[in-house]
């Protein structure tokens, strides 16, 4: 096999088996390499693509500001688009259908292409790292919920109740991402607030509806309940929540 057969089979492998995205384009930005990995996750073909300008087919790059990594790869250096400060190159959706992110998260390298000691154009090398981030920020959650139980147990520590109330809301609430939480205390026939976190808001402390509320249904029927949209209300009316400008509410 000769050196250029070698040439060719190579480039066909990294074009129809490789495990990233490659992208090759010539000094203007026109598309001249399109493989099998972009068009399994971007849904464009080799053949719709090839011979379009890349800020052409991807404007957004352009609003992105992303076109000025390509026009530094034209210029000669080696560009990496980090996930943490842009999340993708190419908006695709995520491999997986169940993930959290509505776009593919990628980490990108962008390098001239040299030939006879001038730039010729450019590769673009994409891998997608979603699967990867994900991991990351489970870990972070688990962190977090292990140092606020470790917080909730310094409270306990203290026998001081309304402390211990206050910082479990606070964490439920960090924790979750629920500009609202409270702890809401069972007096005879009544629930009173114990503690709560509520951002710039502030809620009423008077006795909550013990008959219509959220938590008193919570209460009642002994199980979590979750309504989703407040204002979705079919044919019997949701039980009223803690906050009257609320959107979604959870009791338990």
């Amino acid at each position: 096999m000769t050196m250029i057969d070698l040439d060719k089979a190579t480039l066909q492998w990294f074009n129809d088996h490789a495990a990233q995205g490659i992208l090759i384009t010539d000094a203007q930005l026109t598309i001249r390499g399109w493989n099998q990995w972009l068009e399994t996750h971007s849904g464009r073909t080799a053949e719709e693509m090839i011979g379009r300008n890349l800020l052409e087919a991807y404007p957004d790059l352009v609003a992105r500001r992303l076109d000025q990594a390509y026009m530094r790869a034209l210029a000669g250096q080696v560009v990496v688009l980090s996930q943490r400060l842009h999340h993708y190159l190419l908006p695709m959706p995520p491999a997986n259908p169940y993930t959290t992110f509505t776009h593919m998260q990628q980490s990108v390298r962008i390098a001239p292409l040299m030939t006879d000691k001038r730039v010729a154009g450019t590769i673009t090398v994409i891998d997608d790292v979603t699967e990867r981030v994900e991991r990351e920020e489970e870990l972070k959650h688990q962190i977090a919920v292990q140092e606020a139980l470790q917080e909730i147990d310094r409270a306990i520590l203290t026998l001081d109740l309304q402390e211990c109330l206050q910082r479990l809301v606070h964490y439920t609430a960090s924790l979750v991402g629920a500009p609202i939480a409270a702890v809401l205390l069972r007096d005879q026939d009544k629930l009173h607030l114990g503690a709560y976190v509520s951002g710039e808001r502030r809620l009423e402390v008077s006795p909550v509806d013990a008959e219509n509320s959220v938590a008193a249904w919570a209460i009642r029927h002994g199980q979590a309940i979750l309504i989703e949209d407040l204002t979705e209300q079919g044919s019997h009316a949701p039980p009223t929540p803690l906050d009257p400008n609320s959107q979604c509410v959870v009791a338990a």
